[in-house]
């Protein structure tokens, strides 16, 4: 087994991710699935804080919209679907899942390279933001797949 030191116990929030927001602060047209939420941004922001040595803070529940972390998870989501990653979703979810169709690399061989990318990742110590496709289909609303944080794997 590999491990990170990052432990969801200790360096994630205690809070759910139980938001919902406008997809106008995306910046995107498309209706948010519901439970959306700001799982990126959740992800992002302990990993900042891990990085930095700082513990996260304590709270009796999830920061509601207009306070300074709820701000904080929402600036980080749009900041990592912003860098390619809500398009990349977009691209990926269209693909066919094995074979070269029209010469187009699959979903799975895609998954293979990518495995590839995170776990020199995480050999390093580095946990890796992950998006876990649900969907499918280049119509399917990417919002259906969530992104959540390895910090560890086992073979």
């Amino acid at each position: 087994m590999q491990a990170t030191g990052f432990l969801p116990s200790r360096d994630g929030f205690s809070f759910r991710n139980d938001f919902d927001y406008p997809a106008s602060r995306l910046g995107r047209g498309a209706p948010l699935a519901s439970g959306y939420g700001l799982a990126g941004g959740m992800c992002v922001a302990a990993l900042d804080r891990w990085h930095a040595g700082r513990p996260l803070p304590v709270l009796p529940g999830a920061p509601a919209p207009g306070e300074i972390l709820y701000e904080e998870l929402v600036r980080r989501q749009i900041e990592l679907l912003g860098h390619g990653a809500w398009d990349r979703v977009l691209e990926w979810q269209s693909r066919p899942g094995l074979g070269r169709l029209f010469r187009t690399r699959g979903v799975g061989e895609l998954t293979r390279w990518e495995w590839g990318r995170v776990r020199r990742s995480l050999d390093r110590g580095m946990p890796a933001p992950l998006c876990v496709l649900r969907t499918r289909g280049p119509f399917a609303n990417p919002s259906e797949n969530p992104i959540v944080l390895a910090y560890r794997y086992e073979y």
